[in-house]
């Protein structure tokens, strides 16, 4: 039960870091194009 409960609760934090680099790269490209 406790590892079905670390795997559940990590898994957002994971998404949102993937989303937060993402989103980085895309402001990072279009700084850089823009300058």
């Amino acid at each position: 039960m406790g590892d079905s409960l670390e795997t559940k609760s990590s898994r957002p934090v994971f998404a949102g870091f993937y989303l937060f680099i993402y989103f980085f790269e895309l402001v990072w490209m279009f700084v850089l194009f823009h300058l």
